[in-house]
């Protein structure tokens, strides 16, 4: 079985709200993917998920915007997974750093990029700030943007059939691509970050099984 990594698995679920769609973005079996949850819903004593007539219907919660923070901060959620870096007066840890990468299915070079076709595709705000703050650091045109798709996994395959090059952070991506990659760095030749936290209140650690919960992500090392 494919090591799994538990955050990963419950934000693509929360994001797929489908199965099947979960298993071939993680690339395992829909029978392992289904056992592992069955597995941390045992570990916990919760329900992460049920099935409904739309799909999953999901029980964690997760968000890629400022409204999680919102909502775990009036404790209408106890426990919340965002990307990027929001602000946020309580407790959090963080769960991952991921690299971000400039894909092409040719060679090419930085400075070549403001003449370019770019390819892009609808994410969260805090990724969009980081790209064109870099963007504006390093170059004093725009982007040629040619194209924008709904998400990431169709922008990958639009740069793998050669109509231009996107910016793309690390967990899209599995290795078996035929990418030519540069790295996202800053002026000062230092990689760009993009960090994945979980977010709480000190307060609700006083609940055994949401402490349970928190100190099991904690264990895991991710990526």
């Amino acid at each position: 079985m494919f090591p799994l990594k538990d955050w990963l698995l419950l934000k693509t679920l929360y994001e797929q709200q489908n199965m099947t769609k979960t298993a071939e973005v993680l690339y395992v079996s829909q029978p392992s993917l289904s056992y592992r949850i069955q597995q941390l819903e045992k570990e916990f004593g919760i329900t992460i998920m049920h099935r409904g007539r739309r799909g999953v219907e999901f029980k964690v919660t997760s968000s890629r915007n400022s409204e999680l923070t919102n909502s775990v901060y009036k404790q209408d959620v106890h426990i919340g997974f965002i990307r990027g870096d929001y602000n946020w007066p309580e407790e959090k840890h963080l769960i991952m750093t991921e690299n971000i990468w400039i894909v092409s299915k040719r060679e090419i070079s930085l400075h070549e990029l403001p003449g370019l076709p770019r390819i892009m595709y609808k994410t969260d705000i805090s990724l969009e700030n980081l790209f064109d703050n870099w963007w504006k650091e390093t170059f004093s045109k725009p982007p040629s943007i040619t194209m924008e798709v709904d998400h990431m996994e169709r922008c990958k395959e639009m740069v793998l059939s050669g109509f231009g090059y996107a910016i793309i952070p690390q967990i899209v991506l599995t290795g078996s691509e035929d990418f030519y990659r540069i790295q996202l760095r800053t002026k000062h030749g230092e990689p760009i970050l993009r960090k994945s936290w979980m977010i709480y209140q000190k307060e609700s650690m006083q609940i055994s099984l949401l402490k349970a919960f928190v100190d099991f992500i904690k264990e895991r090392k991710l990526m």
